[in-house]
């Protein structure tokens, strides 16, 4: 693991709002790890980016000829049915690029995910996608929808990690 990321792990998630864990980051950190030794490649996505907690790891694994897609209602908080999250996109960039995220490879799309096709994903990715990041709204019909988006853009060896999977609320 390089050293930004590490130090970004073991405190630097912490000045970030959020609710993802150490442990979290660490398991996101082990499933890339596997993913390298197999050479699986593709772009990175998460749904439900906050204020970009995890999403900053996302973009500190990324490599060279990947992309990391961050998907948020970001300003229209109206569409947000669930209050689940608060997403603010300047909060985000800025961030990003308190951590050294390679900014050129990081695209945030302001977007309900309901609207979004795979299509839409995979024309702002170079490729398939290894990892997506569910964490958007908590409705089953929006957690069924993401799921089936997820699917349609996943690459083989790819990982869908479903946020909240234990929170009974």
């Amino acid at each position: 693991m390089n050293n930004q990321i590490n130090k970004y792990i073991l405190k630097g998630y912490k000045k970030i709002e959020g609710w993802y864990s150490q442990d979290a980051l660490e398991i996101i950190t082990a499933i890339n790890n596997i993913q390298v030794i197999h050479d699986i490649n593709g772009s990175l996505c998460e749904i439900g980016v906050h204020h970009g907690r995890s999403l900053v790891l996302l973009a500190l694994l990324s490599r060279e000829n990947e992309i990391c897609i961050g998907i948020d209602l970001f300003e229209n908080q109206n569409q947000n049915i669930d209050n689940s999250g608060c997403g603010d996109e300047e909060v985000v960039q800025l961030n990003l690029k308190l951590n050294n995220c390679d900014i050129n490879r990081v695209k945030l799309i302001s977007s309900n995910s309901l609207n979004l096709t795979s299509n839409d994903l995979l024309n702002n990715s170079s490729n398939k996608f290894r990892f997506f990041s569910l964490d958007g709204g908590h409705s089953a019909n929006i957690v069924q929808s993401d799921l089936k988006l997820a699917e349609s853009v996943l690459e083989n060896g790819g990982v869908v990690l479903v946020d909240d999977y234990f929170d009974e609320k």
